[in-house]
């Protein structure tokens, strides 16, 4: 149900801070395409090897690192 709703949302919600939202949308986008690839080519069939989770933490930190250097 919420990705059904997921683009009314888009479409109705008005953008104030347009580069606040550009990076998060971008980094929601990484952070699922990193996702993905670690479930088609990760190590383990049912889990994560500790690599790969440094790698999703990785792509964390550095949306926090951009989101307080250019945001805040």
């Amino acid at each position: 149900m919420t990705l059904a709703f997921f683009p009314l949302a888009l479409v109705t919600i008005p953008v104030e801070d347009v580069q606040l939202y550009t990076i998060n949308l971008t980094f929601v986008a990484l952070l699922a395409a990193a996702y993905a690839v670690i479930i088609r080519w990760g190590g383990q069939k049912n889990s994560f090897s500790f690599k790969e989770i440094l790698g999703l933490n990785a792509i964390y930190f550095v949306y926090l690192a951009v989101i307080l250097k250019f945001i805040l």
